[in-house]
């Protein structure tokens, strides 16, 4: 939940930090993409939260076994989201371009951050469920704050250097880095304790 709100609020800053550093078509471009990628992530957040009652329940019986199997189960739905992410951008210049019947292009070039965000985020959430199932936050929490503090000026540093529409999706993607490596790692560390 924590690592949803908190890319909720980084991608929430997502058109007003684009309007505010480049050009309206740019934020169209943002905004049209950044859209289509959070349908992705909505579908993959509706599946992979029927998972924490399962996680939930293996932990009250104190089912190791299980809990490592739910949680690859978990890891390789990620897996498969990511791939369908990445088949998914190569058409996307085209459909986006069919669909603004041309208003609005984009280069595929320009989508590399928002893949690079989506698959983190897959995985992210899939330790994440597992380490809210078992009721340890404060990770999570601290990390979100972190990347809450840095999103800004990370995000406008990559403007600066020209990443383009790319550069909150750039920036978020490095803040939740470490949120990756923390919760896949703190995820095993809980299942062993049971």
């Amino acid at each position: 939940f924590l690592l949803q709100v908190s890319s909720l609020m980084l991608f929430s800053l997502g058109n007003l930090m684009t309007y505010a550093n480049l050009r309206v078509k740019d934020v169209a471009q943002f905004d049209t993409v950044n859209k289509i990628f959070l349908i992705g992530m909505t579908f993959f957040s509706v599946i992979i939260g029927v998972f924490w009652a399962e996680v939930s329940h293996a932990k009250a019986l104190k089912e190791k076994k299980r809990l490592f199997r739910i949680k690859n189960q978990l890891l390789l739905i990620s897996l498969l989201f990511s791939i369908g992410t990445c088949i998914v951008a190569y058409f996307m210049p085209y459909f986006i371009s069919y669909w603004t019947k041309g208003i609005i292009t984009v280069e595929r070039i320009h989508l590399f951050p928002f893949i690079f965000l989506a698959i983190i985020q897959y995985f992210s959430y899939s330790g994440a469920v597992v380490l809210n199932a078992f009721e340890d936050l404060k990770g999570q929490v601290v990390l979100s704050v972190f990347a809450a503090i840095f999103i800004i000026p990370l995000a406008k540093y990559f403007f600066y250097i020209k990443i383009g529409i790319g550069s909150v999706p750039f920036a978020s993607t490095i803040l939740i880095l470490p949120t990756l490596v923390y919760v896949l790692y703190k995820s095993n560390k809980c299942i062993e304790t049971v």
